[in-house]
């Protein structure tokens, strides 16, 4: 499903979303296809969900006009062996 028909069917809510295929743009990732998997009611309920998230899974309002996420390059950081 595109972005423009999640706004239509659910206007002015809070979706969570799988997301099926994406782009990166220079400092975007630009989520191209995707599934709702759930509305949530409520902006503290999605920031829960959220949290939950998996590497696949997005939580976004439709009254975003575009759904992407900026990238931001962490320097310095190392990973724990």
């Amino acid at each position: 499903m595109k972005w423009q028909e999640i706004r239509e069917i659910y206007p002015h809510q809070w979706v969570k979303l799988n997301v099926l295929s994406s782009h990166i743009e220079d400092d975007k990732k630009i989520i191209d296809d995707m599934d709702v998997i759930k509305t949530i009611p409520s902006d503290l309920e999605a920031g829960r969900e959220l949290g939950k998230c998996n590497t696949n899974e997005a939580v976004y309002h439709t009254y975003h006009t575009d759904i992407y996420y900026r990238i931001k390059n962490i320097f310095g950081f190392r990973k724990a062996r």
